[in-house]
């Protein structure tokens, strides 16, 4: 009796396990369907994905006009505010733009590169508040 109750459990437990897995795998594959390799931001800017890794912004045209890797991002008053990280190991040839904080003008293109966070709070007069690469990508 105690031996068919122990079976009983052991199978109970490798049907939650399988039954875990597959919630798991439904929802990466849900993600993954959702993660698209060009986002709209605003004002004709969109954000491309070159590959699992790169993330960076282009124009309305395409031209890349931030071209390191962008890991935050916002909208404020026709500004496109953003965070750029090292890429280490992922860094492309030809890579030129700098680390740190960037502003792109919506109205004339302009970019500001390489701030630091007080640098960016006194151009914009607050501090930024951003949303990450993932959040645009599953909520816009």
């Amino acid at each position: 009796m105690a031996i068919q109750q122990g079976r009983n459990i052991e199978r109970l437990l490798i049907i939650a396990f399988l039954l875990c897995a597959l919630i798991i795998a439904f929802i990466i594959v849900a993600l993954g369907a959702r993660l698209r390799s060009e986002i709209p931001i605003a004002y004709g800017y969109i954000i491309l994905r070159n590959d699992s890794s790169s993330v960076v912004l282009a124009d309305s045209r395409g031209y890349v006009v931030v071209d390191q890797q962008i890991r935050e991002i916002s909208v404020v008053n026709g500004l496109i505010i953003g965070r750029t990280v090292d890429p280490g190991l992922d860094a492309h040839p030809g890579w030129s733009f700098p680390v740190g904080y960037f502003i792109v003008d919506s109205r004339n293109g302009k970019v500001t590169a390489g701030l630091t966070k007080d640098e960016l709070i006194k151009i914009t007069g607050r501090p930024p508040v951003m949303r990450s690469i993932l959040s645009w990508s599953l909520f816009n």
